[in-house]
């Protein structure tokens, strides 16, 4: 995970991030947003299905909040 990005600022990360996200990856972000417990337990897959999004666009969206990847961000969903 990026430095700069603490477990505790995934949500607002996201929020904040909002604006400069794609269609897609913001349908990605509302999803999580109103569903975060829920995303702990999803597979990316299962994530990208339910915001009617795709495999990649998910793997993207993580990238550019500075996630290594969709495990990272669920781990910082946990704490």
């Amino acid at each position: 995970m990026n430095d700069a990005i603490l477990p505790a600022t995934c949500l607002p990360l996201l929020r904040s991030s909002y604006k400069n996200l794609t269609k897609s990856e913001q349908k990605i972000a509302d999803y999580i947003l109103q569903n975060p417990k829920a995303v702990i337990h999803m597979t990316i897959s299962e994530l990208a299905e339910a915001a009617c999004s795709a495999d990649a666009t998910a793997f993207r969206f993580c990238h550019k909040l500075g996630f290594s990847g969709f495990q990272e961000l669920k781990m910082a969903l946990t704490m």
